[in-house]
């Protein structure tokens, strides 16, 4: 990684730990890949999302995550309910 690490100690005081490092650039700006989908979101703004899970809490936030995104959300904590809205929804599928 080409850096250093060292710590300075004083008895009775205590330590401080210090260390540096390098790091590169790994390809494209990740916030650059989220403002692309942000544009693309339109798109799909006609199409509902379908969220199944069986934690109501995972269910809970990530359908509130979707609708700030502004899309339509529907949740299932179950296959069998999933299953009744995939059957619900055969013309504007999820």
């Amino acid at each position: 990684m080409g850096g250093r690490i060292w710590a300075e100690s004083q008895l009775g005081k205590g330590s401080i730990f210090h260390f540096t490092a390098c790091f590169k650039v790994l390809g494209m700006d990740r916030r650059l890949g989220i403002a692309g989908f942000t544009r693309k979101l339109p798109e799909f703004s006609h199409r509902p999302v379908l969220v199944i899970d069986d934690s109501p809490a995972s269910v809970h936030i990530l359908t509130h995550l979707i609708s700030q995104l502004g899309l339509a959300v529907e949740s299932a904590t179950s296959v069998e309910k999933a299953l009744t809205l995939l059957d619900t929804q055969r013309g504007s599928p999820y």
